[in-house]
C-alpha cells in the first residue's frame, strides 16, 4: 500500500498528471490516469550508459556477506553454506567454493590469508589459499565476526555476547550484556 501511495504522491509533482486530472470529462478518465500512475513501473532491460568502473564478477548466488583478504588479495564471499572465493586477479577463473555444515550469516577476514565465516552453531577458520576449512567448536548463534589486529577474532551472538576467540579456536574473552551483537567493526 505504500508504495501505490508513493507512485501516487509522486504523480502529484508532474504537471502532465495535475493537467490530464483537471482536464477529465468523466470519472472513467480520472480513474485511468490514477492507475496508469500507480501501476508497477516496468523493469528497465536498458543496458547501463557506460561500463562500470573497476571489476565486476558475477557471482551465481545471493551473497550473505563478502570481505577482502589484503595478504592473499582474495574475496571471500558466504552466500547459504557456501564460501565462495574469488581472485580479482583472475576474472576469468571461476569462484573456488568451500563447503561449509550449514548456512553462514558473516564472513571476515581475521589474520594473513584467513577467513572466518559464522552463523548457527557454526564458526569456520577457512585458509584461502588451499580452501582447508577447520570448525571451530562453539555452541552459539553467531550473527557477526571481526579480526583482531593481533590475529584474534570477535563473534557477536544473537543473545548478546561477544566472544573475544584466540588462533586456537579458545574463547579468551566473554563480553556480554547487549540484547543481541548483529554487527562488529575494528577500528584502527
Amino acid at each position: 500500500h505504500l508504495a501505490v501511495l508513493s507512485r501516487l504522491a509522486r504523480a502529484f509533482m508532474r504537471e502532465d498528471f495535475t493537467a490530464g486530472l483537471r482536464g477529465a470529462t468523466t470519472p472513467e478518465d480520472v480513474v485511468a490516469l490514477v492507475q496508469e500512475a500507480v501501476a508497477d513501473a516496468p523493469a528497465s532491460s536498458a543496458s547501463p550508459a557506460a561500463a562500470p568502473a573497476g571489476l565486476v564478477i558475477a557471482l551465481s548466488e545471493n551473497i550473505d556477506s563478502i570481505t577482502f583478504d589484503a595478504s592473499s588479495g582474495l574475496l571471500a564471499a558466504v552466500a547459504g553454506a557456501t564460501v565462495a572465493v574469488v581472485d580479482p586477479a583472475k576474472p576469468d577463473v571461476p569462484p573456488r567454493n568451500i563447503d561449509l555444515p550449514k548456512p553462514a550469516r558473516a564472513v571476515a577476514a581475521v589474520a594473513a590469508n584467513t577467513v572466518v565465516a559464522v552463523g548457527d552453531n557454526l564458526v569456520s577458520r577457512i585458509d584461502l589459499p588451499s580452501g582447508t576449512r577447520t570448525d571451530v567448536a562453539l555452541d552459539v548463534d553467531a550473527l557477526s565476526v571481526t579480526g583482531l589486529p593481533d590475529g584474534r577474532f570477535a563473534v557477536g551472538t544473537a543473545d548478546g555476547h561477544t566472544l573475544v576467540v584466540g588462533a586456537d579456536g579458545v574463547v579468551a574473552t566473554d563480553i556480554d550484556g547487549l540484547a543481541s551483537v548483529d554487527a562488529l567493526a575494528k577500528i584502527g
